[in-house]
């Protein structure tokens, strides 16, 4: 009889059998639960071609074939999803054109920037050196001419005729003792915005050049403008890290400049009366070209470049009738007798009835009601040079048209008799750009010779980032914000702009170059704060250590080409380009960028329109060009008034007429917006495996659905059974 012990191993080991049995069992159930799950989510799924492969009672052959064709539909749909990720990834905006009709009304009419190629007036200068208020009537008449003359010569032609540079011993010792002077000289001696521009018409009303055309820097020296800000204006830091200025008359500084003394044009006739003064203790009177009162000369310096001029028929009798025969215009030109009576009668009558402090009414050509106290609040805007116009018509005439006399016989020449022009045609460079940008019209400025009728009709695009873009990160979209003067990713590190545009921030970066190259900035570039001159110039002090001297200049000239390039990588060494500067300089995410058509012809005093609006001889009322009227009672009393209507009427024909103005009332606006969002990534992968498997959100759901939840719960039951 078997023991107890061994019965409970016999039963024992029965109980081991039976555990391990119900183990199999039960593996073998998860296997068949799994592989069942599998045949009925083939069966039963939206994808195409699974059902075809687990059906039963399928050849072989058949389930191959299909499950080939489900391996060719995944590879297709992997090529057609991984250029998206990689537009995603790398192309991540995408400008497109929302309208070809934006209305002109809703941008800025564009700044317009004139330079006449005469850069120095001899009679400004004659006045400048002959004036006891200033420090150059310290020198001696061979410092100036061979001193100071030849330091001019060199800060003009540098960059157009750098064989023209040359230092004496008398220069050098100038430039070491006044060159903190330098560049308010350079502004003084600048032909006059005021007489140069005689006429000047916006919207179809006259208005007062003086008012709306304000002298600027440029990188052609100092230039006249119309419709533009200063870039002090947008200027970051406080006025400690500037230079101090000072004002006068209630004017505020253009701030374009390193000069420690205010900064402007002046008068003669107020610099007498004048009491402020720079920090070196010479009288610059009211010296703030952000005002725009222009030294015009004296009466004698005047009359002076008459006696030399080649045209002046008074001087030269027998060419009056091979002028006035030659051609036609100035056949037109002569006119009766009774005629030049009867615009002598009016300009008396005229002269009579204006105060002699009258301007011109911004919102018409003559007012009777307007006196000189009387001053509109858009007169007061365009004044001060912070206002920028905008216009809601496409023709010449709701555009700004100006009348510009080059003054030819008022140019300057050197010791050697070397003519300081910046082109080699007499007349103008006329530049349209945006009115907060630095006019750059020597690099991009349209050619107005002497004698011409320019029509400029300029046309613009807008780009305009949608706030989705603006959401994107600096590196994502490609772009800068106008408030993203910092982004470290980028390299972008603006110090004196509190705005950013890559037009400000290309200026610093030429500045940098500048300094950390020559060591000197050229008179004209714009102020910069103190702090950003010793980053490239630790030995900065005073605007006395960036003026340039001979060796700078000559450093200037030699590098002229390689600060105007932009740096293109390995491109530039397999085309031969010039080594450029490497400025970290992204677009603007919104900006107006301004095109231009020219179309130009022969200019025709019709009816002497311009001649009698100079000397206020309109028939109806119309207050004259004061300086061209001066010069002319000055003529008279050393002519015959015949010859000297004639000497100044030929003026009027060798002048330029040029009008500015929209061409369409719409222009076209691009709209950059993001490419791909998570939307787009999804939407575009999903249309991509719909077509090619047949895979929609709900497939995605059936997987999950069989392979978790349909499996936990079958697994359950068996368990249970």
């Amino acid at each position: 009889m078997p023991g107890w012990a061994q019965v409970g191993a016999k039963v024992g080991g029965k109980e081991t059998d039976k555990w391990n049995l119900d183990d199999d069992i039960k593996s073998d159930k998860k296997k068949d639960t799994f592989i069942d799950t599998v045949k009925e989510f083939c069966e039963s799924t939206s994808i195409h071609g699974l059902k075809y492969i687990t059906e039963p009672g399928s050849h072989w052959v058949e389930r191959c074939f299909w499950i080939a064709l489900v391996v060719i539909g995944l590879a297709f749909e992997v090529q057609l999803v991984m250029p998206i990720i990689e537009k995603y990834q790398n192309t991540k905006t995408i400008t497109t054109v929302d309208t070809t009709n934006h209305p002109i009304w809703n941008i800025d009419f564009p700044g317009i920037t004139v330079c006449s190629n005469i850069r120095v007036s001899n009679s400004l200068y004659k006045s400048v050196l002959s004036n006891s208020k200033l420090p150059w009537i310290n020198l001696t008449e061979y410092e100036q001419s061979d001193g100071l003359g030849q330091i001019i010569t060199n800060l003009v032609k540098f960059q157009s005729d750098p064989d023209l540079l040359y230092f004496t011993d008398d220069s050098r010792e100038v430039l070491k003792n006044y060159s903190d002077h330098i560049t308010p000289l350079m502004a003084m001696i600048t032909p006059s915005c005021s007489r140069m521009f005689l006429y000047c018409k916006w919207q179809g009303k006259r208005v007062d050049c003086d008012k709306v055309v304000k002298q600027r820097k440029t990188d052609d020296g100092f230039c006249c403008s119309f419709n533009t800000i200063d870039l002090a204006e947008s200027y970051a830091l406080s006025e400690e890290d500037f230079e101090e200025e000072d004002t006068f008359g209630g004017c505020s500084t253009d701030s374009y400049t390193y000069s420690s003394s205010t900064e402007s044009s002046f008068n003669t006739t107020e610099m007498a009366n004048s009491t402020s003064s720079d920090s070196s203790g010479y009288d610059y009177g009211s010296y703030n070209y952000g005002c725009y009162s222009m030294l015009s000369g004296s009466d004698s310096d005047s009359i002076a470049r008459y006696e030399t001029d080649p045209d002046n028929l008074c001087l030269n009798p027998t060419t009056t009738t091979s002028i006035s025969t030659s051609t036609s215009t100035s056949t037109s030109i002569s006119t009766p007798t009774s005629t030049s009576i009867s615009t002598s009668t009016s300009t008396s009558t005229s002269t009579a009835s204006i105060s002699s402090d009258a301007q011109y009414s911004i919102n018409s050509e003559y007012d009777s009601s307007t006196t000189s106290t009387t001053k509109s609040e858009d007169d007061d805007d365009l004044f001060k040079g912070t206002h920028v116009y905008r216009t809601n018509g496409a023709s010449k005439t709701l555009g700004f048209s100006f009348f510009l006399d080059p003054v030819l016989n008022d140019e300057f020449s050197n010791l050697f008799d070397e003519y300081l022009t910046s082109n080699f045609f007499h007349g103008f460079k006329v530049l349209v750009h945006s009115p907060y940008e630095f006019p750059e019209v020597s690099k991009k400025g349209i050619a107005v010779g002497t004698g011409q009728e320019v029509f400029i009709g300029v046309s613009a695009e807008v780009i305009e980032s949608t706030s989705t873009v603006l959401t994107m990160s600096p590196e994502d979209r490609s772009c800068l914000d106008e408030s993203e003067t910092k982004y470290e990713p980028l390299g972008v590190d603006l110090y004196a702009f509190q705005n950013y545009t890559k037009s400000n921030c290309l200026l610093e970066c030429r500045a940098a170059a500048m300094l950390k190259t020559c060591k000197c900035l050229i008179y004209f570039f714009p102020e910069l704060p103190h702090a950003f001159i010793k980053q490239y110039m630790p030995e900065y002090n005073s605007s006395k250590d960036i003026i340039c001297n001979s060796d700078q200049l000559k450093c200037l000239a030699d590098n002229s080409a390689s600060m105007s390039a932009l740096s293109d990588g390995e491109l530039g060494a397999n085309y031969d380009m010039v080594k450029g500067l490497d400025c970290n300089c992204p677009d603007n995410c919104n900006e107006v960028i301004y095109s231009q058509e020219i179309s130009t012809g022969p200019f025709q005093d019709t009816n002497h329109f311009f001649w009698k609006h100079a000397i206020g001889g309109c028939y109806t009322p119309c207050a004259p060009h004061k300086q061209f009227k001066k010069e002319k009672e000055a003529l008279e009393k050393k002519y015959e008034p015949s010859c000297t209507e004639k000497t100044l009427k030929k003026k009027i024909k060798d002048s330029s007429l040029v009008h500015v103005y929209f061409k369409n009332l719409g222009v076209t606006k691009f709209t950059k917006d993001r490419l791909f969002g998570w939307a787009d990534l999804i939407s575009q992968f999903g249309g991509g495996v719909g077509l090619c498997v047949g895979f929609s959100l709900l497939s995605g759901a059936e997987i999950f659905y069989f392979f978790t939840i349909r499996i936990f719960f079958r697994r359950n039951r068996v368990t249970k059974n």
